[in-house]
């Protein structure tokens, strides 16, 4: 949803006439809100994060008018932009709700439900 919502203003990323400044605070207000809805409470794997940081550098390569083809390092792309991988920001914001989660005194499970986290391996072999 995040790409549709991105390529639906291709035409700004793409403008010469805008600076990168409003550039990038529309790409916050506008893609960045839709990626990141509901990222407080996602398990993040190693393929996952290569997802997340890969979203933030292709959109910044559109903006600031690199290609893929040019073989410019991610690093390079984040530099003029001014931006850590977007990864960091998932995992403020998921510290920030396990915190609003473990000051709750309302419901007396909310520690054990914030520190759960679900396994993505598989199970043994044999009878369970």
């Amino acid at each position: 949803m995040a790409w549709s919502v991105f390529w639906k203003l291709e035409t700004v990323w793409r403008s010469q006439s805008l600076n990168l400044e409003t550039k990038l605070r529309l790409f916050d207000s506008l893609a960045l809100s839709v990626m990141l809805y509901g990222a407080e409470s996602w398990p993040i794997s190693t393929q996952m994060n290569q997802l997340i940081n890969s979203f933030a550098t292709s959109a910044y390569r559109s903006m600031t008018g690199v290609k893929r083809l040019d073989k410019v390092r991610n690093t390079t792309v984040l530099t003029p932009v001014c931006r850590n991988e977007l990864i960091h920001t998932v995992h403020d914001r998921q510290l920030c709700f396990l915190g609003h989660m473990l000051r709750n005194t309302h419901s007396p499970h909310a520690s054990t439900y914030a520190l759960y986290q679900p396994t993505h391996s598989t199970t043994r072999r044999g009878r369970p």
